[in-house]
Order: C-alpha cells, then structure tokens, then sequence
C-alpha cells in the first residue's frame, strides 16, 4: 500500500475548460493543451452624446473569440489510456449519482 499527498503549486488555478488542442510531439508524446474561450477585449470604446441627445457607442477591437492555452500535458500511449480510463469511470460516477 501507498499513500500519496497532494500539494497545490504557487502557480495552482481553477478554470473552466472549453476545449482542448492536441497533437503528436516529435517525441512520441501524445500533448494535450487545454483551453479557454472568451469575447475579444476592446481595444477602445468611445462614447459620445450625438446632437439630438442619443448616446453614439464606437468599439474597435478584434474580432472573433480568444482562446487563453493554459498549458501543455505530455502523455505517452500508456498514461494516455490511463488518463481516458479515469475519465471515463469519474463520468459514470457523475451520470450515477444524478
């Protein structure tokens, strides 16, 4: 028998995941990066009061969503299909206790 104890990092967080990009390293190694999405930040937004009294807003900025990556899990074969085993048995735990 052996007893593991888990330490939270100084750089430790807690965020949704949206999504994942993965690929194939020169290595071998299967990385998984995972992600989250938001709504483009504004590079400037200007508010003005037209003539008539009608408030004119002006946003610029980029468009389209951005994608924050917030790391990279280099899994081989072996850890990988760990990894999909204790995935898959947390999801029956979840789908059984509803």
């Amino acid at each position: 028998m052996r007893t593991f104890n888990y330490v939270k990092a100084p750089y430790f967080f807690e965020a949704p995941l949206h999504g994942i990009y993965s690929g194939v390293s020169e290595e071998g190694h299967i990385v998984i990066c995972p992600f989250t999405e938001r709504m483009v930040i504004p590079t400037e937004h200007i508010i003005s009061e037209e003539e008539d009294g009608s408030v004119k807003h002006s946003i610029t900025g980029k468009d389209g969503l951005v994608r924050t990556v917030h790391g990279a899990l280099h899994l081989d074969p072996d850890e990988l299909r760990n990894l999909i085993g204790y995935l898959e048995e947390a999801l029956n735990q979840f789908e059984e206790s509803k």
